[in-house]
């Protein structure tokens, strides 16, 4: 008797911006980022990287919300989505 597949889990909207956050940072890279920020062991310059993070995250996710009100099918197209600031990336990559 041949096994029986389950049908692979389409990827959505929702996978998508999940992918895209954690290619950049994962949870722990960006748990550790916000605990330094709350015990203010940022210098300035990084503080003002971290504060760029979690504004593209934000915008990350406002724009997967967009797409998905929009009915967009590629949204895997990297068109579609912001850059992460090249400061955000260098401080995730301290961390």
């Amino acid at each position: 008797m041949a096994a029986i597949r389950k049908p692979k889990k389409k990827h959505t909207i929702r996978d998508e911006v999940a992918r895209r956050i954690l290619v950049q940072a994962s949870k722990n890279t960006r748990d550790n980022m916000t605990a330094a920020a709350i015990a203010k062991a940022l210098t300035a310059e990084e503080f003002e990287a971290y504060q760029l993070a979690e504004k593209w995250v934000g915008d990350i996710r406002a724009t997967g919300r967009r797409l998905a009100i929009e009915g967009v099918e590629d949204f895997t197209d990297d068109k579609h989505w912001p850059e992460v600031p090249q400061a955000a990336q260098d401080l995730a990559n301290k961390y």
